[in-house]
């Protein structure tokens, strides 16, 4: 994992408070996500699941979808506030 500080990205420096606490809280959850997603992992693993592919192919279609959503999300209320 690159672990990259917010105080080191340098390119928000001239932008106001509330953009830079956006940009740190939405990073702090992203990486809760990613930490969750690793116990997806960490559990089959340990628990020696017998997921067949098709379990497999049913998460992977949920995160992605999930994230799709965030993503339209994201840039359709970002759009309305730019125009």
């Amino acid at each position: 994992m690159n672990n990259i500080l917010f105080s080191q990205m340098n390119i928000y420096e001239n932008h106001s408070k509330e953009r830079r606490r956006f940009v740190r809280r939405a990073t702090k959850n992203a990486w809760k996500i990613n930490k969750r997603l690793d116990k997806i992992v960490d559990l089959s693993q340990r628990y020696n699941c017998d997921c067949q592919p098709e379990d497999v192919a049913k998460i992977l279609e949920t995160i992605e979808k999930s994230v799709a959503t965030a993503k339209e999300r994201l840039t359709l209320l970002h759009e309305n506030t730019k125009g």
